[in-house]
C-alpha cells in the first residue's frame, strides 16, 4: 500500500470515503488534453479530477495511488472496462461541485472508456436543494 499522506481537508474527505468504500483510489487524474489521442480538440487544456475510484466488489486489493505513482498507460489499463467513480471533494455541495463531477465523469468516459462511470461528490456542508439536484441526475453524494 502507498505511503500517501493526508495534507488537506479534501484529502481527509477522500481518505474517509475510501476507508468506507474500499477499492483503488487514483488521485489527481488528468483528462482533456489534446495530446491524449482520443479526439480532444487542439487547444484543449488538461484538467484534474480529484480522485477516481476503481470499484472492487470481490477483491481484497485496496490502495490510494497519488499521481506521481502512475502513468497514462497505467490509468488506461486500470479504467478500461472497469466500474469507476469520478470523485470531487469539496467543502460545500454547490453548483460548481456538481458541474465538476458531471463534466469530469463525461471527460473520463471519453478518454479512458470504463464500463460504468458514476459521478460522486464528497462534501462537508450540504445544501438540500443541491442534494435533490444530484439525486435527480444520478450524482452520488457522500457527506463527511
Amino acid at each position: 500500500m502507498t505511503k500517501w499522506k493526508v495534507k488537506t481537508s479534501e484529502d481527509r474527505q477522500l481518505k474517509a470515503y475510501w476507508e468506507e468504500k474500499g477499492g483503488i483510489l487514483y488521485l489527481e487524474v488528468p483528462v482533456g488534453h489534446h495530446s491524449a489521442g482520443v479526439g480532444w480538440p487542439e487547444g484543449s487544456r488538461i484538467r484534474y479530477i480529484d480522485a477516481v475510484r476503481v470499484v472492487r466488489k470481490r477483491s481484497r486489493k485496496h490502495d490510494i495511488i497519488p499521481s506521481r505513482e502512475f502513468t497514462r498507460d497505467d490509468l488506461i489499463k486500470a479504467f478500461r472496462g472497469a466500474e469507476v467513480e469520478v470523485i470531487e471533494a469539496k467543502k460545500r455541495l454547490n453548483r460548481f461541485s456538481f458541474g465538476q463531477a458531471v463534466a469530469g465523469a463525461d471527460m473520463l468516459e471519453k478518454q479512458y472508456r470504463p464500463w460504468i462511470v458514476t459521478p460522486v461528490i464528497v462534501y462537508e456542508i450540504g445544501d438540500p436543494a443541491m442534494e435533490w439536484v444530484c439525486r435527480k441526475h444520478g450524482v452520488r453524494i457522500w457527506q463527511s
